[in-house]
């Protein structure tokens, strides 16, 4: 009886701290990407292509950097993205332009 009860506490252990330890990692199989959470930021990469990107959190706005390593920010007041690199400019309002064809 002693045995089971600790062979029980062990497994009820290692399952809690395995879910504490890796419950802001999650994969897609299918895709082969991954991603890692934290509070203010989310960063990816896929297995197969080995590319990566990242996502930055803060009470007004988002930012990162895609896979090409362009960075890129988000607007939450106006709803605009644009990113850097490549000049794409987005918004609520308008499908999509480009800053470098004007």
């Amino acid at each position: 009886m002693k045995r089971l009860l600790i062979g029980i506490a062990s497994c009820v252990m290692f399952f809690s701290l395995s879910s504490i330890c890796f419950s802001q990692w999650s994969f897609d199989l299918r895709s082969g990407n991954s991603y890692y959470r934290s509070r203010s930021s989310l960063y990816g990469s896929n297995w197969s292509t080995g590319s990566s990107w990242s996502t930055f959190y803060s009470p007004d706005r988002m930012s990162g950097f895609d896979s090409r390593g362009n960075y890129w920010q988000y607007d939450y007041s106006t709803r605009s993205y644009l990113n850097f690199g490549t000049g794409e400019i987005r918004n609520h309002r308008s499908r999509q332009f480009n800053l470098f064809d004007w």
